[in-house]
């Protein structure tokens, strides 16, 4: 009778061990931490590549002898060689490639502090950590754009590319800060990382339609403090626990938003007849990387951008710029189309946006302005007060916009008094009575010896006995400020603040 139970059971254990072999061997996964990897013929320098594997690629690791690993993937016809140092157990992250990239910066800061005893509390001055400890120096430097352009690997981004080329004007000012030649090892660093550039532009061209690429909501070098934040709040867990969570909005999690203020900043351009109606809006900016947050929406969006670059000879007057790596301004225009909420007096109305370029900031006089293109199916009625693109989805119907408006008398210096105006636009994107956007439109105005007691009066109490002096001078300071709520927390999305430009 117990033989007859085990003949019962057979067929179940032969099926057990059908699917889960005793002793199986399990793949050892590995996954490629290199930008590109050479697989070769066989474990040697100088055998043939017969693959290039792209980065967190995955792999078989079939054996290894310490340095050469034989592997197969999908991509490989036949098993092959590689170095095993840039095989990893795990998948490479933007985050984990962040947090690497602010551990150099703070070791390249000591080495720094090192080499010169007197620095000022304000700044570290890399140049020193060069000239006393070179080889040092270069190993840290040739981590960092190891990290950088892994980064851009993984995800293409102009603020990944905007860092990488002020990393590369900083290997520049290295030999006029110690008045010596570059030495060779680092003359071939800078040459090799200076035509990385060129294939950075090219991937910046790119259509997101098809696949999930992730996004860079920050640029690679800001990670650095929010290192030592952390680390920080570590030590002062108490503080933390007691900060007040402030209210939730609309943008939250991983909804988010980019856009212009409008008001005066609006002009129209001609269209083709029946293509709509365009608008531009300036903006400020000091960087390519002021256009990054529309290249990183092309990606939400499943978008094609087409970004084409152009460089100039450092000649004109173009404010708060600096020149680049090779001493020529650059200029950015992204080509796109994605999908803008127009911000007007009766509400949101939707349009186009087409184009986006970066020409430099408020006073400067590029060849390309710094603005944005817009294309609406009908003119805006009224004012425009702002334009924004979001990340999710948006019912207009349950939009609401409150306007306020504001006059007063206010004194910039003793001799000097301004007649400020200001309109402020509320957006409640979802009708929960928080406000989600919000925009400021203010201008100044000279005041004449002849209006200011009518105007002065008109401003309350607090304007009796003023008198309106002779001054040399009078700047106005317009703000046209864009700002949204995310996470409960109000953050700028555009500023131009105009001070004359003169």
């Amino acid at each position: 009778m117990a033989l007859n139970k085990v003949a019962d059971k057979l067929p179940w254990l032969l099926a057990l061990l059908l699917v889960q072999p005793v002793g199986a061997a399990v793949e050892d996964i590995r996954y490629v931490n290199a930008t590109t990897l050479n697989v070769r013929a066989q474990p040697s320098v100088g055998a043939p590549v017969q693959a290039r594997l792209k980065i967190n690629q995955a792999v078989t690791l079939r054996n290894s002898n310490g340095r050469w690993c034989e592997i197969t993937a999908s991509a490989l016809e036949r098993p092959g060689y590689t170095d095993c140092q840039y095989l990893a157990r795990q998948a490479l992250t933007l985050a984990a490639i962040e947090t690497e990239t602010a551990d150099l910066i703070l070791e390249l800061n000591r080495l720094a502090a090192r080499s010169r005893h007197d620095l000022p509390s304000e700044s570290v001055d890399w140049g020193w950590a060069y000239e006393k400890s070179p080889v040092e120096f270069q190993r840290i430097f040739e981590q960092l754009f190891q990290q950088f352009e892994k980064h851009f690997a993984l995800s293409p981004s102009l603020r990944t590319y905007v860092d990488y080329e002020r990393l590369l004007a900083g290997l520049t000012w290295l030999p006029a800060h110690s008045l010596k030649p570059m030495p060779g090892k680092l003359e071939a660093l800078y040459k090799a990382r200076a035509e990385q550039l060129r294939a950075m532009r090219k991937a910046l061209t790119a259509d997101f339609s098809s696949g999930s690429t992730p996004l860079v909501r920050r640029a690679i070098t800001a990670t650095l403090g929010e290192v030592l934040e952390a680390r920080q709040a570590a030590r002062y867990t108490e503080q933390s626990r007691l900060s007040q969570k402030a209210e939730r909005s609309f943008f939250h999690d991983e909804r988010w938003a980019v856009g212009w203020a409008g008001g005066p900043l609006v002009g129209r351009f001609k269209m083709p007849l029946g293509q709509g109606v365009g608008y531009r809006i300036k903006f400020d900016g000091n960087s390519a990387a002021s256009l990054a947050d529309v290249f990183e929406m092309a990606k939400v969006h499943r978008a094609a951008v087409s970004t084409t670059f152009q460089r100039e000879d450092s000649s004109g007057d173009l404010s708060r710029m600096q020149t680049g790596w090779d001493g020529k301004f650059e200029f950015v225009t992204l080509a796109t189309a994605l999908p803008v909420w127009g911000v007007t007096d009766k509400g949101l109305v939707r349009g186009q946006l087409r184009k986006v370029s970066y020409g430099g900031g408020s006073c400067s006089d590029g060849s390309e302005a710094t603005n944005a293109e817009l294309v609406f199916p009908e003119p805006v009625a009224g004012t425009l007060h702002a334009a924004f693109i979001s990340s999710v989805p948006i019912d207009p119907a349950q939009a609401r916009v409150t306007l306020k408006r504001r006059t007063w008398l206010e004194p910039l210096y003793s001799d000097e008094t301004t007649f400020s105006h200001r309109i402020q636009a509320e957006i409640d994107l979802d009708g929960d009575g928080v406000v989600d956007l919000r925009t400021t439109i203010k201008e100044d105005h000279s005041v004449s010896q002849r209006n200011f007691p009518q105007l002065a009066g008109a401003s309350g109490s607090a304007w009796r006995g003023w008198y309106l002096r002779p001054v040399a001078g009078w700047y106005e300071q317009n703000i046209y400020q864009l700002e949204v709520n995310e996470n409960g927390r109000w953050h700028s999305l555009s500023l131009y603040n105009l001070v004359t430009c003169t």
